[in-house]
């Protein structure tokens, strides 16, 4: 128990200490931890089919837990295409009013459209000082090496 404490200060102040120099930039979400105490594994099997993610105002959303489609074999709102696609509709409306946003002004918005999910996040200068900043301190908190996913899984574009 004790140790299941330290991990979850230590997590918390990499966390903290990793934000802190972000905060002009960034909103901090600081989100309760709770360090799990039961010596059991995960029953996978207990596990409904069914997830379901609810937005203020537009009502939930019901999802099959093994692929996070929509019963219907629709794309969630929440999966990265959509926030792709998403994303890319609302940079095309600034670009039309002339209206860039800093953090995008190294990006060549005219070919926006055109870039995949990948290539836009490795675009992003201050998503990767964020991110490099977490790895850090994960690292120097003793909390781990970062694990990276195969880079296929963002290697999509909208349609």
């Amino acid at each position: 128990m004790a140790e299941a404490c330290a991990k979850k200060e230590r997590l918390t102040a990499a966390n903290c200490v990793g934000n802190a120099a972000m905060t002009s930039e960034f909103r901090i979400n600081e989100p309760q931890l709770l360090a799990t105490t039961s010596p059991e594994a995960r029953a996978v099997w207990k596990t409904s089919d069914n997830c379901v993610n609810w937005i203020l105002g537009t009502g939930p959303e019901i999802l099959n837990g093994v692929n996070g489609k929509l019963q219907s074999g629709d794309n969630s709102r929440l999966c990265k295409a959509s926030f792709l696609s998403k994303f890319q509709a609302v940079m095309e409306t600034a670009v039309k009013r002339s209206i860039v946003p800093r953090h995008a002004s190294t990006l060549d918005t005219r070919s926006l459209s055109k870039m995949s999910y990948s290539e836009l996040k490795k675009a992003s200068t201050a998503y990767q000082a964020r991110k490099s900043a977490m790895v850090a301190s994960l690292d120097q908190s003793g909390l781990g090496k970062w694990m990276n996913k195969p880079q296929e899984i963002d290697m999509f574009y909208s349609k």
